[in-house]
């Protein structure tokens, strides 16, 4: 056959659709979770429940508690490619295993939380975590850093590491502080205000990284006022005149409009010398 036909019918030839990928459900994603849990994992990691739509609450072999938020797990399983085996083990296998303080210091992280959520997220008290008020509505605790995950320090751990709170909270407050591009975010100044979206969702917490607050009052030579209401945000503005909280506020609100299902309370800080509630 002429080379030049040949080519002409391959070409001409109904090109067949290619199969699309397998999706799977949030529901088989979470399913397929337990399952690997009760076949893998029996007396190291088991289900306690779904404390809120979304998380699933496990306790571990030491009875202290995670939580798993199942929209992320489910982003990342739909983008996996090395099997979903490998991918619960990449969950699951470092829940299960004893956490020393040599392994966690460098994984801790600060975390803030709605006071009411104590309670509906850990249930015990004996599995809450530690936790240093901010303000009667919200809390910060520290956690180990696992992405979306919350394996929250309790004093059950603490007591097995044998280590001070101090310590614990030093160690998450430097790990955080390290991870802030300081002098990128005190040049983000628009119209008399930094809004801090870095993408690690933990810009509500870099309210504690004090030198980030420290190095933002020299730049304007004033105190400011602070607020984070959500985990993906961060608000500042200089205590210059009356209108700073309206402005302040007003970006809370279309931040809790965009995010409501994770928002964290409405509320204002003042920082001079240090961090506290503004009336």
């Amino acid at each position: 056959m002429d080379r030049r036909y040949f080519l002409f019918a391959l070409s001409a030839l109904p090109v067949q659709a290619q199969p699309k990928p397998p999706t799977l459900s949030l529901t088989e994603v979470q399913q397929a979770l337990f399952e690997r849990i009760q076949s893998s994992y029996r007396g190291r990691l088991q289900v306690s429940g779904e404390p809120l739509p979304g998380i699933v609450r496990l306790i571990r072999q030491d009875q202290t508690s995670v939580l798993l938020f199942m929209a992320g797990i489910y982003r990342k399983a739909l983008a996996w490619r090395s099997g979903s085996e490998s991918f619960l083990r990449s969950y699951l296998d470092p829940l299960a295993a004893p956490l020393t303080w040599d392994e966690a210091q460098g994984q801790l992280l600060p975390r803030l939380l709605a006071t009411r959520r104590l309670r509906e997220l850990w249930g015990k008290e004996t599995m809450q975590p530690l936790t240093q008020a901010l303000h009667p509505d919200l809390l910060w605790s520290i956690t180990v850093d696992i992405p979306d995950v919350i394996w929250p320090v309790t004093p059950l751990l603490q007591k097995t590491w044998g280590v001070k709170t101090e310590e614990i909270q030093q160690a998450a407050l430097g790990n955080l502080t390290a991870r802030t591009d300081i002098p990128v975010i005190v040049a983000g100044e628009r119209g008399g205000v930094w809004v801090v979206n870095r993408g690690d969702s933990y810009d509500a917490e870099r309210i504690l990284v004090t030198p980030l607050l420290q190095a933002i009052r020299a730049e304007k030579a004033m105190p400011l006022l602070v607020s984070a209401p959500s985990p993906n945000w961060l608000v500042i503005t200089a205590a210059q005149d009356q209108k700073a909280a309206g402005r302040l506020q007003a970006v809370i609100k279309r931040i809790h409009q965009s995010e409501a299902s994770i928002a964290l309370p409405s509320l204002i800080f003042r920082f001079d010398q240090q961090l506290e509630p503004y009336l």
